[in-house]
């Protein structure tokens, strides 16, 4: 079946369109995380195919387009920074430079200059830390017997090939599900496999040329002396001059109301003095309904239309706003009823969204690559098989401006 390059073409185009069309509302709402980090700013039309229907959000599963969804808006220079290279590179200003080194000019006066030229440079006040590629592909495979069959069963030609592609078609969307829990799951750090603590979701070694796990969220917000992982994107956060690039990790029990987190993440833990506060809260199932509600009684209110500037899929989830201030759940995010029953305590995770940058390689966009009749091995698999693939950097530019409640409730 699978021998002709015709034949091998259309599948692969049939299970990218299937592909396409369901990611949307898969992952807009069971996923909402890794939806917000795709998708804002993102274009509310969709792909338009050859026939001209909207076949689902902007570059999701379309090599060549939508290379890259980012946080912030990218210029030309930076987004081929980012795609033309093994990592990405942001540039941090770590502390200004000295006020003492500039002066007020009188009539006649001579120019200022630097009291320290040495501990006082652009290359001591400007780092860059750095995040590498994280390629993840999950296997399509389509047994042969199971394609015989229903092409028996079909009274005519015609609608063999419909039951034949009703197969890939079902089998893509199952993987495609499973691709994106994988990923969300790296982002939240619920990976089982790795452990418990959210905190220790990243890679294994930072000097390889890729990376095999992206850093979580709570890792992101670790500050050098709470949660498990202190090196973030190459920075030793636990040295006292690597402080700017510490998060806000918090550890102690705080009571479960919204306004009060808003305010002492954004005032105590000062992330609003840098010019920019936390402007979405995530949370799990305990404590998304307390929120609501808290919303609801201090004036403020729950739409279904998405956040804004964000593209709108079909958000049907509710989401809480209370003044600047949105509330969203994730399934995925560690409470006492998550899935995974290992978690005694509930988690929010505070983020500033202009500071999260994500890039998704263009070949490499949960793509579906051409199917490969794998009978044709010896010892291969009597089936036809393929494969979803996506390849992302995640870099959390200034983890100052983000927190993790680790107890909340």
């Amino acid at each position: 079946m699978a021998d002709k390059a015709a034949v091998r073409s259309g599948l692969q185009t049939m299970m990218q369109d299937h592909l396409s069309e369901k990611a949307t509302s898969t992952i807009v709402n069971i996923m909402p995380l890794l939806y917000i980090l795709l998708y804002k700013d993102g274009n509310k039309q969709g792909n338009i195919n050859k026939a001209g229907a909207t076949t689902g959000a902007y570059g999701l599963g379309r090599p060549g387009s939508g290379a890259l969804i980012s946080r912030v808006p990218m210029n030309k220079a930076r987004r081929e920074e980012v795609l033309n290279s093994d990592k990405y590179m942001p540039m941090i200003q770590a502390l200004l430079p000295a006020e003492g080194d500039g002066k007020v000019m009188g009539q006649r006066d001579t120019m200022p200059e630097r009291s320290d030229w040495k501990n006082n440079s652009p290359a001591t006040y400007f780092k860059r830390p750095f995040f590498k590629w994280v390629e993840r592909v999950d296997p399509i495979c389509v047994p042969k017997k199971d394609i015989r069959r229903v092409k028996k069963a079909a009274s005519n030609e015609k609608l063999a090939s419909v039951a034949v592609g009703d197969l890939f078609k079902t089998e893509t969307a199952s993987v495609m599900t499973t691709q994106f829990k994988w990923w969300n799951k790296k982002f939240w750090g619920t990976d089982q496999t790795i452990g418990t603590d959210p905190s220790a979701q990243g890679p294994s070694d930072l000097d390889a040329d890729v990376w095999d796990c992206p850093f979580s969220m709570a890792s992101m917000c670790t500050d050098g002396t709470n949660g498990a992982i202190t090196n973030y994107g190459g920075v030793d956060r636990t040295s006292a001059a690597n402080a700017y690039f510490r998060g806000k990790y918090v550890t102690t029990k705080q009571p479960a109301v919204l306004s009060d987190l808003s305010n002492y993440a954004n005032y105590k833990l000062k992330c609003a003095f840098l010019g920019s506060s936390i402007n979405l809260f995530m949370c799990g199932a305990t404590l998304f309904p307390r929120f609501l509600d808290e919303c609801r009684a201090k004036g403020g209110q729950i739409c279904y239309d998405g956040l804004p500037n964000m593209g709108e899929y079909g958000f049907e989830q509710p989401i809480g706003r209370f003044n600047n201030t949105f509330v969203v759940f994730d399934p995925e995010c560690p409470d006492v009823l998550h899935e995974s029953g290992s978690y005694t305590k509930n988690a929010v995770l505070g983020i500033n969204l202009d500071t999260i940058t994500m890039a998704i390689q263009p070949e490499s966009n949960f793509t579906v690559d051409e199917p490969f009749d794998n009978s044709k091995i010896p010892g291969g698999d009597d089936a036809i098989t393929s494969n979803i693939r996506t390849e992302m950097i995640i870099a959390g530019e200034a983890p100052p401006l983000n927190c993790w409640f680790e107890d909340v409730g």
